[in-house]
């Protein structure tokens, strides 16, 4: 089943776009980044401390993190993605796919490792398995004007919408 175009202002754009949205090959990465699955429990629990340590977390409670989140390895639909910097596991994202649908649901970075390009090359790599998958949609979310925005325009995502969140003035 194809999704409907929203509009034709949209339609034109996607058309327009300079960018292979969905690539047939896998990107190619800078030297310095390498990306892999994570399918295993040591990864996995790498994942988990970058996840805590990218997303402002303590990591005294990453056990929090593994028991809210092991059940996700390996399970139909989703994937968890470790990229290292010079081999040193540094960042993480994760996707989840129904039917022909791809959410990049999570990503974090240790913020040591930051403005390297690690989450450009994760979008990156993410866009390829949706592809392989026969996605014909990927959804995302990032707060409004952040660097995860960025990202995600950079490399041909485009804004659908916007939530505000209200808040007392006091």
């Amino acid at each position: 089943m194809r999704l409907p175009v929203i509009n034709e202002q949209l339609a034109k754009r996607i058309e327009q776009s300079e960018i292979d949205f969905f690539t047939s090959s896998l990107p190619e990465l800078p030297p310095n980044i390498k990306i892999r699955q994570i399918d295993n429990q040591t990864d996995f629990d790498i994942y988990a401390g970058i996840h805590c340590v990218g997303s402002g977390m303590d990591l005294a409670h990453k056990h929090h993190l593994v028991n809210n989140n092991i059940g996700l390895l390996n399970r139909p639909g989703w994937k968890l993605f470790l990229a290292c910097w010079n081999d040193v596991p540094a960042a993480v994202a994760v996707m989840y796919v129904s039917r022909d649908i791809a959410s990049f649901t999570l990503a974090a970075t240790i913020p040591e490792f930051r403005q390297k390009g690690l989450q450009t090359a994760l979008l990156n790599w993410r866009m390829h398995e949706a592809y392989k998958a026969g996605c014909e949609l990927v959804a995302a979310q990032a707060r409004f004007g952040s660097s995860s925005q960025n990202n995600m325009e950079r490399i041909g995502m485009r804004m659908a919408w916007t939530r505000a969140v209200w808040a007392p003035l006091s």
